[in-house]
């Protein structure tokens, strides 16, 4: 596994930390209930950043298909094998549950930004979890994948994003901290987070360094940088009327509740 520098952004971030990843976020599911609710009747769902599958295949359900799509390669590689382990699980192992076909899924590596060439078939929802969106740093790549959605959705868009912390704003830097714990196959697994903050461009730079949890002395075991744009509540409302798209809700957490100072997430459906 191979360490980053400040500065130093590669092509994937995911490239060396999708087991890791998947094993952070495997029982997040306050936003899946949120989304699922507002999905009856709809046989297609697409799920655009979809990562390692933990929300596209919490969407799946009898006589749906889910499309998942992500530009790392490892991510979906790891998304396609979580998906043929649930169909094994349903199955008991015997290949045939005996009971209705959970739904079919799909995953494709592509870029957000650029779905006309996928000749997609239209969807009935679309959504856009855990900050995806905020990868897509310049106004021109956030209009570019809202226009590419705008044909191809009849339903609710939902996109989901960290509300900016405005406390933090003028700090420029966060030093390195612990953000998590947990364990990866036998493996305990520590990751820390370093922040850069630049405000007047809306940008955040974040270095994820992941170490042996049990061995306090052991070389780092991978490190990831990602670069977040910042998203305002009414910059998005904005975003999404250029695109033809508006914004029929807006809420400030996962379960409902309103934007306020201090919330911590910005989740937004569009129509």
């Amino acid at each position: 596994m191979s360490s980053l520098r400040p500065g130093a952004s590669p092509s994937d971030p995911y490239a060396t930390i999708a087991a890791i990843y998947d094993a952070e976020f495997s029982d997040a599911d306050a936003d899946i209930r949120t989304f699922a609710r507002d999905m009856d009747g709809a046989a297609r769902v697409l799920v655009l950043g979809c990562g390692t599958g933990r929300v596209s295949e919490a969407l799946r359900a009898p006589r749906r298909t889910v499309v998942g799509v992500d530009l790392s390669a490892p991510m979906i590689a790891r998304a396609k094998v979580n998906a043929a382990q649930s169909v094994a699980r349903r199955a008991g192992g015997r290949g045939d549950t005996g009971t209705e076909r959970p739904g079919d899924i799909e995953y494709v590596v592509a870029d957000m930004c650029a779905l006309e060439p996928l000749g997609l078939a239209p969807f009935d929802a679309a959504v856009i979890p855990n900050a995806a969106f905020s990868f897509l740093t310049s106004r021109r790549d956030q209009l570019r994948c809202l226009a590419g959605l705008r044909d191809l959705v009849s339903g609710p868009l939902w996109i989901d994003l960290p509300m900016p912390d405005f406390a933090l704003l003028g700090a420029p830097h966060t030093p390195e901290a612990p953000a998590w714990l947990g364990t990866v196959g036998e493996l305990r697994v520590r990751r820390t987070r370093e922040v850069w903050r630049h405000p007047v461009q809306q940008r955040l730079s974040l270095l994820d360094r992941y170490y042996h949890a049990d061995d306090p002395g052991a070389a780092l075991l991978a490190a990831s940088r990602l670069e977040l744009r910042l998203i305002f509540p009414a910059e998005l409302e904005w975003l999404l009327e250029v695109a033809g798209f508006y914004a029929d809700a807006m809420y400030g957490d996962h379960a409902g509740g309103p934007l306020r100072e201090g919330c911590p997430r910005l989740l937004v459906r569009a129509l």
